[in-house]
């Protein structure tokens, strides 16, 4: 009994510091993001500076960043409505006899992560957004490009979310 008392306080724990450091980097990457500034765009306006490469960065090295902010903020946002799901999955499992628990719900949670993820899908999104804006930035057509750019993206989005389950 305290054995299992135990590990419960474990899972509440690692839950608790993987919630807090999730959602601490989430918030230094907004911060950081919001302090690169913006860029002027022709027509007048502006865009964040969060979505070119850096400089010297390649593009797989903008993607890595891409999914690694995609997923730290993910994990932020999501954990707290998984928890619950993995404890109820703890005791079933637990039931059965089972010791290794923690490695087991860990395995859990990371396949839970991963297929929300679709790392292929969002960086295909990505692709998308960062062809957009390379194309605003070489044509002075302003206004009406930017206002096909949301157009892009936004249906990018309904793709990735209207899309048969076996495509990606």
């Amino acid at each position: 009994m305290a054995s299992e008392r135990a590990s419960q306080q474990a899972f509440l724990g690692v839950s608790a510091l993987l919630f807090a450091a999730s959602t601490a980097v989430t918030i230094v990457c907004c911060a950081s993001m919001s302090a690169i500034g913006e860029m002027q765009m022709p027509g007048g306006w502006t865009m964040s500076m969060a979505w070119m490469r850096m400089p010297g960065q390649t593009w797989p090295g903008a993607a890595a960043s891409f999914v690694g902010m995609w997923v730290v903020m993910m994990v932020a946002m999501m954990l707290p409505s998984l928890v619950p799901m993995l404890w109820r999955y703890r005791q079933a499992v637990g039931r059965t006899g089972e010791t290794h628990l923690g490695r087991l719900t860990a395995l859990v949670g990371v396949g839970y992560f991963f297929v929300w993820t679709r790392v292929e899908g969002d960086l295909r999104a990505m692709a998308v957004v960062a062809a957009a804006i390379t194309v605003e930035r070489l044509v002075p057509a302003g206004e009406r490009v930017a206002r096909a750019t949301g157009g892009v993206v936004v249906g990018a989005g309904l793709f990735l979310i209207a899309r048969p389950a076996g495509l990606g």
